[in-house]
């Protein structure tokens, strides 16, 4: 699920290390999620290019292709839309459901590894 070297690098840090990154991880992820919603649901090009800058970013620190993919399209799309007059913005619903499918990834992966600290 995760990209091999950076479940490498964060095993180097041991059970509390990893517990604390996916937390911290999920609670950036969700409010990613959170925020390309509320933009998109306003027509907000500028909230778009913010959060979907975020969320590739996110998806590239471990590897979830997917999501990282289709977070670049819509960020590019914002930065082409950014400004423009009558731009119509599509609801990005492949990218909330794509992301929604990583929460649930990572939670279940938490709550397998981490289970007395695994978010929910």
């Amino acid at each position: 699920m995760f990209d091999d070297k950076f479940m490498q690098l964060l095993q180097a840090g041991g059970p509390e290390v990893q517990a604390e990154f996916f937390l911290r991880f999920l609670e950036d992820l969700r409010a990613t999620r959170h925020g390309i919603v509320t933009a998109a649901s306003n027509s907000d090009w500028q909230g778009i290019n913010h959060n979907s800058h975020i969320l590739l970013s996110l998806a590239g620190t471990i590897g979830a292709t997917t999501v990282y993919d289709m977070a670049k399209h819509l960020n590019t799309q914002s930065t082409l839309q950014i400004g423009t007059k009558n731009a119509t913005l599509p609801y990005p619903l492949d990218l909330v459901r794509e992301t929604d499918a990583l929460i649930q990834k990572i939670v279940a992966y938490s709550e397998s590894h981490f289970a007395k600290r695994a978010p929910k």
